[in-house]
């Protein structure tokens, strides 16, 4: 009868330490996505130099494509 009490203690144990360290882990995601990705702007506040450019053919992306032919 111990050795199934002590088993069921052992599982107990360790399905605390396993759901305390996922709630420990999503506190921490939570923090640094907040700090990491600050709230978006307004729109129109984004930088000029940035905004439409799109996709440019390049000749560093035209030596890529070249030599990554198979």
């Amino acid at each position: 009868m111990s050795d199934t009490k002590s088993r069921s203690s052992r599982r107990r144990f360790l399905a605390v330490v396993g759901i305390g360290g996922a709630a420990t882990a999503a506190v921490v995601a939570t923090a640094v996505t907040s700090k990491v990705m600050p709230s978006p702007k307004a729109p129109g506040t984004l930088n000029d130099k940035r905004r439409g450019k799109g996709y440019q053919m390049t000749d560093h992306i035209e030596n890529y494509y070249r030599t990554a032919k198979v």
